[in-house]
């Protein structure tokens, strides 16, 4: 999957789904089980930025059906809300000597 992955990188001009790495610091005080899962999340993250960016390069200018617009939506929805579980998941375990880096999360899932 690497080598399938590598073809089709994330371009610099679409920050929002480059994945957020956790600062080494912080990460070096995170329990196993938190990093385990924070890896495991970012590697599904990567997969999706890069196949929304390969499913955009696709499209045809002009020519988008709904359902594609449909389709696009749901990737960019779900690759958000994957997001938010992954800074949701490490809020709760980070080390009090960091508590005060993470911003309050105005943000809710349904």
């Amino acid at each position: 999957m690497d080598e399938i992955e590598n073809k089709y990188e994330i371009p610099q001009n679409c920050a929002l789904l480059v994945v957020p790495s956790v600062n080494s610091e912080v990460w070096s005080y995170m329990g196993t089980a938190v990093r385990t899962q924070e890896m495991r999340l970012q590697r599904v993250l990567r997969l999706m930025g890069s196949s929304i960016t390969e499913f955009a390069r696709d499209l045809e200018e002009g020519n988008v059906t709904t359902s594609q617009q449909d389709v696009m939506g749901m990737m960019c929805n779900a690759h958000f809300e994957i997001n938010c579980i992954c800074k949701n998941a490490i809020r709760p375990n980070i080390h009090p000597k960091f508590a005060g880096l993470c911003k309050p999360s105005n943000i809710q899932l349904l």
